[in-house]
């Protein structure tokens, strides 16, 4: 159900079966596709704390949606000023094909908030 939410891109409602799934069910590849689709569907849904709680899950593995789960929990890091946590991340996907042009806004910030915090 969550996942013909996504594919319809009406993203409030996946929780909706997500939250039905345990994830300790799950093989490696369907948990991190459950953890970055609750994860994505709290962010989308500004509950930022469990969003990044899910992502965190799956930010690290293997699987086709750690990059985009390590971008949005890093987002979430910067928007939280945990900035060394945002810069972490951001310079992991600094190559990616599909952040690499995103992602110097975030390290050029970084380096100018550092900047303004020494002054």
């Amino acid at each position: 159900m969550g996942n013909s939410f996504t594919v319809k891109r009406n993203i409030k409602k996946p929780w909706s079966g997500l939250k039905k799934v345990d994830p300790y069910d799950l093989n490696e590849d369907e948990s991190g596709e459950y953890y970055f689709k609750s994860g994505y569907s709290y962010y989308v849904t500004d509950n930022i704390d469990k969003a990044s709680k899910n992502l965190f899950e799956v930010k690290d593995k293997e699987t086709k949606y750690y990059v985009p789960a390590l971008y949005y929990y890093s987002h979430i890091a910067y928007q939280k000023k945990n900035y060394e946590t945002a810069l972490q991340g951001f310079e992991q996907l600094k190559n990616d094909e599909l952040f690499a042009s995103i992602v110097p806004y975030y390290i050029t910030r970084y380096i100018t908030t550092r900047k303004d915090m020494r002054r």
